[in-house]
């Protein structure tokens, strides 16, 4: 007989079954106790309140409230057997975290809900109970009500409250309102967040059986994001804040005063002079909501971000928009020489869709300098003449500033010398910007160029053709990569008098 069949083969055993049992992951059926396994291999036990099966539903319940009381399993050492401790021994350092899993909020079929009236009896009179669940959007409490009509018991739990302050114009603050409750705001959020909207939020409640889901859909959603957007814009603002305090800290680094002073800590104090202002680099680009097909640019609205060139974190925002849900809907139903009543109408732009950034880049570059006090020494663009037109001083600005009797001159596309255009609009008291476009861009604007020529007669083509412009724009893309990334920027033109 051969060496393998005289080897020892494997036999089941009680005890090491057993605990293996006990201690899989998942699966610790004796214990109760459910272990989690980490990134790094470590296995954390979570925390899992327990309470005794023998107690009654209203022992369990008059333990609610009491930490003193709460019980929880932990793992204990061996990672076989369980010890019950209690919140004052909680403090004790234990090896590896522990976490309790709370939910604020859970979801119930109504039926359920409305069953445990059997088990229910008025703590005055011992008579049966009524429950009802009003509802405000899907924000949903109890109302305990005793039959006899003769007892006055009644016990009603509101949902949790929102902390929003009602604006001036909203009426009389006894008024149940659907932004009253938290769970509806934080619905809403999370669906803007998702990038959906009110059909999306209608479709989702109906399809779940939650209530009022035609409301929410046509009027409740807008509402609540009218309650929500001042909040939002603050919070925004504090983040941009933040991450401007960052930027400026790695551009002003060490750097002192005569004192002796940090400037960064002048410039936060809002003390430091005009000329030792931080010199800051910005990337900065527009996206607009509606979606572009060629080159129609229709979209009502647009939004810009001016970005931190050494930490990569938005630092200023601005939003365009060329309408107004609020106005639309007056002139819908009044006419349209009726003006609507007052409110914070959305409407801040007038024109083409495509001239928005222009707008929004120039208002962030000012924003930024009289609000913030830092200064945009460098602007990374997307090759957009139109931007770098508009952050330019006046020619009449131009000239004061410079020391010039005649209009600035460029040259245009045909060679030829001629004014400048008068489109700048910065203002003069601050620093006009260096521009420089990523090589992303530059590589599309080369591209462009050779697609232009190719669109011409054959004798005008110069002999350029579709592989031209791919094989041209991939060796750029290459040449672009392998250069370090300090030479990554490219100087785009800008012609100077």
């Amino acid at each position: 007989m051969s060496d393998a069949n005289k080897c020892k083969h494997w036999t089941p055993d009680g005890d090491t079954e057993s605990h293996k049992l006990s201690g899989d992951r998942g699966c610790k059926l004796a214990t109760g106790v459910v272990e989690s396994r980490t990134r790094n291999g470590s296995v954390a036990s979570s925390r899992v309140a327990a309470v005794d099966a023998s107690h009654s539903n209203d022992d369990a319940n008059a333990n609610v409230g009491d930490e003193s009381r709460n019980t929880e399993i932990l793992l204990a050492s061996s990672a076989t057997t369980t010890s019950t401790i209690t919140a004052e021994t909680l403090s004790t350092p234990k090896r590896g975290k522990t976490m309790s899993v709370m939910h604020t909020r859970a979801t119930f079929e109504v039926a359920a809900v409305r069953s445990l009236e059997a088990c229910l009896v008025c703590p005055n009179c011992q008579s049966s109970i009524q429950i009802e669940t009003p509802t405000v959007g899907i924000a949903t409490g109890t109302r305990l009500k005793c039959r006899n009509d003769f007892c006055s018991f009644l016990s009603i739990k509101r949902p949790a409250p929102t902390n929003f302050d009602l604006p001036d114009t909203a009426g009389s603050p006894f008024i149940t309102r659907t932004t009253d409750f938290a769970v509806n705001m934080l619905f809403v959020l999370a669906m803007t967040c998702s990038g959906d909207g009110p059909t999306e939020a209608g479709r989702a409640l109906g399809l779940c059986g939650l209530p009022n889901s035609t409301t929410m859909q046509t009027c409740n959603f807008t509402s609540i994001e009218q309650r929500m957007a001042p909040v939002i814009h603050d919070v925004a603002n504090q983040c941009f804040r933040k991450n401007l305090e960052k930027e400026v800290s790695l551009v002003l680094a060490d750097k002192r005063d005569d004192v002796g002073v940090l400037l960064f800590d002048r410039w936060k104090d809002n003390t430091l002079p005009d000329n030792l202002l931080p010199k800051v680099e910005f990337s900065t680009d527009m996206s607009w909501q509606g979606r572009s097909s060629g080159r129609s640019h229709n979209s009502l609205s647009g939004h810009a971000l001016l970005v931190g060139g050494k930490t990569g974190l938005p630092c200023s925002m601005s939003i365009k928009a060329k309408k107004c849900n609020h106005c639309t809907h007056w002139c819908r139903h009044h006419g349209v020489d009726d003006e609507a009543p007052e409110h914070e109408c959305a409407i801040n732009f007038e024109g083409a869709s495509g001239a928005m950034e222009p707008v929004a880049v120039l208002h962030m570059a000012i924003q930024v300098y009289r609000e913030q006090r830092a200064m945009t020494k460098t602007l990374i663009t997307d090759d957009d003449s139109s931007v770098k037109a508009k952050l330019k001083w006046s020619n009449a600005d131009h000239m004061t500033k410079c020391g010039l009797t005649r209009v600035p001159r460029i040259i245009n596309k045909n060679g030829n010398e001629v004014a400048r255009p008068d489109k700048g609009e910065l203002p003069a008291d601050m620093q006009e910007p260096s521009f420089l476009a990523d090589p992303g861009h530059r590589k599309k604007s080369l591209k462009n160029v050779i697609y232009t020529l190719i669109t011409k007669k054959k004798e005008q083509r110069l002999g350029c053709m579709n592989m031209d412009a791919i094989r041209l724009g991939t060796n750029f893309a290459c040449v672009s990569r392998a250069l370090p990334s300090n030479c990554l920027l490219y100087t785009s033109p800008s012609p100077r008098d």
